[in-house]
């Protein structure tokens, strides 16, 4: 594996909390829990659902580099999480797990050998698998859900957000 790609990865992975967490706290208190009328997340489950993944996929990291053929079941919070769970959790302390979580996967990431990046997994729902497609679809993921946090931030029907704090 090139240490460019693993390397961009890293750096993607490292600057998502410094855009999704400026980027959610624009959002007025009143609109953080608020569904749109499609009923899919507020910005309050994007946010608490990006700080749990996070733990999710260290314990992924920990069973590839640990076992010899590892099995990694799929994951889907509207399945496998009590309907209202991410709304019981606290917004601002989501948004500190999910800086805190990333600071030290990095690092984590950071050591990982090439042989460790090409650490091939069997996936429920996947082709192909590794540790390096593992960590891409975690920065993917990551942009999704700031997009959909933005999405919600400029609803017309809803409260301007909070203005950015520009350098």
């Amino acid at each position: 594996m090139k240490r460019a790609l693993t390397s961009e990865l890293i750096d993607a992975l490292a600057r998502a909390p410094s855009i999704v967490i400026p980027l959610a706290r624009q959002a007025p208190a009143e609109t953080r829990r608020r569904r749109p009328p499609s009923g899919k997340w507020s910005i309050h489950e994007h946010v608490v659902h990006l700080a749990d993944v996070d733990g999710l996929m260290t314990r992924r990291l920990d069973l590839i580099l640990s076992e010899p053929d590892p099995l990694i079941r799929s994951y889907d919070p509207g399945r496998d999480e009590p309907g209202n769970r991410l709304l019981d959790l606290d917004f601002d302390d989501a948004l500190e797990r999910y800086a805190g979580y990333r600071g030290g996967l990095i690092e984590r990431l950071r050591a990982l050998t090439a042989v460790e990046w090409r650490k091939p997994a069997r996936h429920e729902e996947y082709n192909s698998y590794s540790v390096f497609t593992m960590f891409r679809h975690v920065a993917l993921h990551d942009f999704q859900h700031a997009y959909r946090i933005e999405e919600l931030l400029l609803r017309q029907d809803w409260p301007a957000p909070f203005e950015p704090e520009l350098e």
